[in-house]
């Protein structure tokens, strides 16, 4: 199963822990911050409402809160 070969892996690489629902949590949090629109990543998650996809998956990341800071000093 993909759980088992995940498993082995990680402890080949010796990554420590790692699960599915961790890479989950990584590639949304990864597809919000590289620009994806929230519909297309509504439609990965299966969440009917932004607001569960947003409230879950969009971490502040240093890139994000670079962008936004841009976007604020062009605005002044």
């Amino acid at each position: 199963t993909y759980t088992h070969w995940l498993s082995k892996f990680v402890q080949a690489h010796g990554l420590g822990k790692v699960t599915p629902h961790m890479l989950r949590h990584y590639f949304v949090t990864y597809l919000l911050s590289s620009g994806a629109d929230l519909k297309t990543v509504m439609s990965v998650t299966g969440h009917n409402d932004p607001a569960t996809t947003l409230a879950i998956y969009a971490a502040a990341t240093e890139s994000g809160q670079e962008k936004a800071k841009q976007l604020l000093d062009d605005i002044i």
